[in-house]
């Protein structure tokens, strides 16, 4: 008798647990089924999962006649030369003889005025309301170069009021000259103008890039050394970032990691190119040769995009 009452009491017990079960199961059903047919679908499916937009200002400010040099060179091309009114007073005094472009857009260029690297600006853009942590490398498509090296800058405007000062933008000397024009809708004839894309080639109009020869502009390296190369600098410097041939095994290289981009942020980015001075004939050696390559940001999420340059 005994033995009776307590299988009732366990039958009863089991249909509890699997009343319990169905009712879970069905509230849970009801959940997703109603946040699905909300009017909200496109925003809560996507709620966890973080958005990022890469935008390429092109060929704005590369050059394709670069002869070899060093890194110190190349380096002083882009941090020093960084104005267009810096050639002839605060560079160089009174200017140096035989500096062909003094007065011009000398971003790249050494100071005889030939073109020592060649620079692409991308953004970044987090569009979501979650900060996150990205890895930037660099694949190579095509690279026919033996000594094609990189160097890695983050840019952002440092002093707006003088970096925003180009009234006399056209006057040579003045802030702002040279700088890069860019297209502003798909009839936009204007001579030179550049097309801005993001990462499937779309055109873009009305964007804002950081124009990075004016003045008020900071470029901050993201791989560096922390000693000095000469025991009387205080300055880190440049690492060469050799950027894999075509017949290296592998075709990718790590420019930046663990950067954080904060909700709703953009962050600019400059990939400067140089080739290596190795010796002095060098330059017939890499005279009509050519790089492509791509951009590929990884996110702490497995977000994924890839930009061409």
């Amino acid at each position: 008798m005994e033995e009776k009452k307590n299988n009732r009491k366990l039958y009863l017990l089991l249909i509890i647990l699997v009343i319990f079960i169905l009712t879970s199961v069905g509230a849970t059903y009801a959940f997703f089924q109603s946040r699905t047919r909300s009017k909200d679908d496109d925003v809560t499916t996507r709620s966890a999962s973080i958005s990022l937009e890469y935008v390429s200002y092109g060929s704005a400010w590369s050059n394709n006649d670069l002869i070899p040099t060093t890194r110190k060179v190349a380096e002083y091309a882009v941090e020093l030369q960084n104005d267009t009114t810096l050639g002839e007073n605060e560079l160089n005094g009174e200017g140096v003889p035989g500096k062909t472009d003094k007065n011009n857009n000398t971003l790249c260029k050494d100071d005889n005025g030939n073109s020592v690297c060649s620079i692409y600006e991308f953004q970044i853009k987090n569009n979501q309301d979650l900060e996150q942590a990205i890895d930037i490398e660099l694949e190579t498509e095509n690279n026919a170069f033996d000594n094609l090296n990189a160097m890695f800058y983050e840019v952002s405007i440092s002093n707006n009021d003088i970096y925003s000062n180009v009234a006399l933008k056209e006057t040579p000397g003045n802030n702002g000259y040279g700088d890069p024009i860019f297209k502003v809708s798909s009839t936009d004839g204007t001579e030179g103008a550049i097309a801005v894309k993001d990462n499937k080639n779309n055109e873009l109009y009305n964007e804002t890039p950081i124009y990075i020869n004016r003045n008020g502009v900071s470029k901050t390296l993201l791989q560096y050394e922390t000693t000095p190369e000469d025991e009387n600098e205080n300055l880190a410097y440049s690492m060469d970032i050799a950027i894999p041939r075509d017949n290296d095994e592998t075709k990718k290289v790590t420019l930046a990691n663990g950067l954080t981009i904060a909700n709703n942020e953009t962050k600019t980015f400059i990939v400067v190119m140089y080739i290596l001075e190795k010796d002095n004939n060098q330059s017939p050696n890499d005279a009509n040769k050519s790089f492509r390559g791509n951009i590929i940001i990884n996110s702490n999420d497995g977000t994924r995009i890839t930009g061409s340059i």
